[in-house]
């Protein structure tokens, strides 16, 4: 028998009121009961604003927003040089 997923985006899409294109669109994603799901891009791509809606959609455990880590580890949420620092702690 197959798991029902936990969250489920079906051609998920958001726009800003204040832009003129969507930040995310198309997104399409089921996540099953046990999964670990890991959300990389580059700055601005929309990773914080997609832990928000999935933290919205369903029980999530614990979500990580790196943000908050380079601001806490660092004191700037916008640090990117130093992101293999970052992504070891996150592994510890």
């Amino acid at each position: 028998m197959q798991k029902e997923p936990i969250i489920q985006f079906k051609d998920f899409t958001f726009q800003y009121f204040a832009q003129s294109e969507p930040t995310l669109y198309n997104i399409d994603l089921n996540i099953y009961p046990g999964e670990k799901i890991l959300i990389v891009g580059p700055s601005g791509s929309g990773k914080s604003t997609f832990a928000k809606h999935l933290k919205d959609e369903g029980e999530i455990d614990l979500i990580i927003s790196s943000d908050a880590l380079r601001a806490e580890l660092f004191g700037d949420e916008n640090e990117q040089n130093r992101n293999n620092e970052l992504f070891n702690e996150l592994h510890n």
